[in-house]
C-alpha cells in the first residue's frame, strides 16, 4: 500500500512541477518541494512504525538522502543541473522505500 502511495505522490509532485515550468517560464515555487518532501518523510515514518516497529531500518533511508543531497549539490555547482533539478532530486529521494 505504501509503495503505491509513494509512487502516486511522487508522480503528482512531478506533474505539478512540470505544469508550473510551462506556465511560469521555468520557475517553481519552493513550497511544492517542501510540502511533498514533508509528506514523503511522514509516510516513511508511518510505514516503519506500523509495518516494522523497528526504526533501525531508517538509517539507510537517511544515509541515502544525505548522499543524494551531497551529489545533487555537487552537480548543481558544476552547472550540470539547475536549482529546480536539485530540489526535485532531493524531494524524490524522500519517496524511496528501503525495506520490502
Amino acid at each position: 500500500m505504501f509503495s503505491y502511495l509513494r509512487k502516486a505522490l511522487c508522480l503528482i509532485m512531478l506533474l505539478i512541477s512540470s505544469l508550473k515550468i510551462f506556465k511560469k517560464k521555468r520557475e517553481i515555487d519552493d513550497r511544492i518541494w517542501l510540502i511533498f518532501s514533508s509528506i514523503g518523510i511522514i509516510i516513511t515514518f508511518i510505514e516503519y512504525f506500523f509495518k516494522y516497529i523497528n526504526f533501525s531500518y531508517l538509517v539507510p533511508f537517511f544515509i541515502s538522502i544525505l548522499i543524494t543531497i551531497i551529489v545533487s549539490i555537487i552537480i548543481y555547482y558544476l552547472k550540470f543541473v539547475g536549482g529546480t533539478d536539485l530540489k526535485a532530486l532531493i524531494s524524490i529521494s524522500f519517496f524511496r522505500s528501503y525495506k520490502s
